[in-house]
């Protein structure tokens, strides 16, 4: 660091360097220049330091914190008030350089010293130290993956916001970018979105964020055909998110989180779709030999395996919701599908007896084991 020789009257300030998470952020010695006392409104809001032996007071302006304009130093504006002259007279102004590493924004204590004449002083203050580079401020979660959104009027997708700042808080922006790889999905298209939701988070804390998508309900719909498993995703889309740290701090990014996405049909629609599979296997059923008896009585078989039908469906769903799975005949069914939901109206209301006699499910017949041939052959003997 260069040595800064100090004529009569003038005064230094030198910052010493901080180690924060392993990275060095180090400042420019300089002089001060005489300035008119700041407001008294202004000096409330300046982070101040114990005055030192000699009556050195120093504050600091966060307001006036930031980075300049080659973004390879960040900026800090300082006063020093020599406190052996009047209250009004004595301020000192100085333009501080801060070189910084690549860390998680933070508020550290920073030693100072300060000279004039034969007077030297020393103490700390607190400051917020910032960086420049790519060190991430926040993670982002899902409360669940894939993220349920309903396909009639689309959902609000909620992100967990973590700050990784335990010293400085920080504001999420309030529009993201959001990537959407499979267009004829969506209603909402690729590009700028807003964010709703508690978007200036505390040092540590934690907040819920949220971005509005639409799907396309025919698309969207069809992609619902597979896959059956609750945990699979229809689509993946893709947010871009910015911070900043408070007091100072520079733009930081998220780049292409990823949001698996699962589409639900409106309930009526599945109401539906359990009617016309109940309906299909009650009067399929009515065709078997033997089954026939009546029109009063197939009406009657109709009612009872609609309700049967519905039943389950409901049941399935409040399974589904719990956490459990549903499982008919050894495949797991999502009973918020169109598919699924016609198999669950199928199935619940007597579609295997329709399946077993075209023999789609017959099991195939055992093979004797080597006991069973031993009883045989004995037999032959008697």
């Amino acid at each position: 660091m260069p040595v800064l020789a100090l004529a009569q009257g003038d005064i230094a300030l030198s910052l010493e360097p901080v180690n924060t998470q392993n990275v060095t952020v180090s400042f420019l010695r300089v002089l001060g220049t005489a300035t008119a006392k700041p407001a008294d409104a202004d000096l409330h809001e300046m982070t101040e330091a114990p005055p030192t032996k000699h009556a050195f007071t120093l504050y600091a302006d966060l307001k006036q914190i930031g980075p300049n304009k080659y973004a390879n130093l960040f900026l800090y504006t300082l006063y020093v008030h020599d406190g052996s002259q009047t209250v009004d007279h004595g301020w000192f102004r100085f333009d501080v350089k801060a070189q910084p590493g690549n860390f998680v924004d933070s508020r550290e204590t920073v030693h100072f010293s300060i000279e004039r004449g034969m007077a030297s002083d020393e103490g700390e203050i607190q400051l917020p130290l910032h960086s420049f580079g790519d060190q991430a401020l926040i993670t982002l979660s899902l409360g669940q993956s894939p993220v349920h959104v309903h396909l009639s009027s689309g959902d609000d997708i909620h992100l967990n916001v973590k700050n990784l700042s335990a010293t400085l808080g920080l504001t999420v922006s309030e529009e993201a970018q959001l990537i959407v790889d499979n267009p004829r999905l969506w209603k909402t298209t690729a590009g700028t979105t807003n964010i709703s939701g508690s978007r200036a988070i505390g040092e540590g804390g934690e907040s819920t964020i949220a971005i509005h998508v639409v799907p396309n309900n025919v698309a969207a719909l069809l992609s619902t055909l597979s896959p059956f498993m609750a945990d699979k995703s229809h689509d993946i889309i893709k947010v871009v998110i910015n911070c900043v740290t408070d007091e100072g701090g520079v733009v930081k990014t998220i780049h292409a989180f990823p949001i698996p996405v699962r589409f639900e049909p409106p309930f009526p629609s599945l109401f539906l779709t359990v009617t016309i599979g109940s309906f299909v296997a009650t009067i399929l059923s009515q065709l078997l030999p033997g089954a026939w008896k009546n029109w009063r009585n197939m009406l009657r078989q109709l009612a009872v395996a609609w309700g049967v039908a519905l039943v389950v469906e409901i049941f399935a769903i409040f399974l589904v919701q719990l956490g459990s799975k549903f499982v008919l005949f050894t495949f797991e069914l999502d009973p918020w599908q169109v598919l699924p939901a016609l198999l669950i109206g199928f199935f619940a209301s007597g579609g295997k007896n329709v399946l077993d006699y075209a023999g789609a499910t017959k099991a195939a017949s055992p093979t004797p084991g080597p006991a069973a041939a031993g009883a045989a052959a004995g037999g032959e003997h008697d």
